[in-house]
């Protein structure tokens, strides 16, 4: 079982499996861009990931951004992201039943 959770189904929120639910809540971004890395895994170019977040921003306020946005959720989770100079993805599991949902459908698709 991964320790970290997101769930998408009702309001989203992020907890830890040790100690629940994140307090304060990440930010709608940084939980998009969580939401984002478990739903299509592998790694994406922080010009992709800041283009489709922050988009209406520059590129260098976009990538400023999305530097922020990791930097909080590692605060708060840990070292949830493995970072290369111009990649990103997960590092481990994080439980999502709406990703378990989609793998569930593919497999049984009746």
């Amino acid at each position: 079982m991964a320790d970290v959770k997101l769930t998408l189904l009702g309001p989203p929120s992020v907890a830890r499996a040790s100690s629940g639910p994140l307090a304060p809540q990440p930010s709608a971004k940084a939980v998009a861009l969580l939401t984002y890395l478990v739903l299509e895994p592998g790694p994406h170019t922080r010009e992709e990931l800041a283009g489709l977040l922050w988009g209406e921003s520059s590129d260098s306020e976009a990538r400023a951004s999305l530097r922020q946005a990791i930097k909080h959720l590692r605060s708060q989770l840990g070292e949830v992201f493995r970072c290369e100079r111009g990649t990103i993805e997960l590092s481990g599991p994080i439980d999502c039943e709406v990703r378990d949902f989609r793998q569930k459908v593919a497999q049984e698709p009746q």
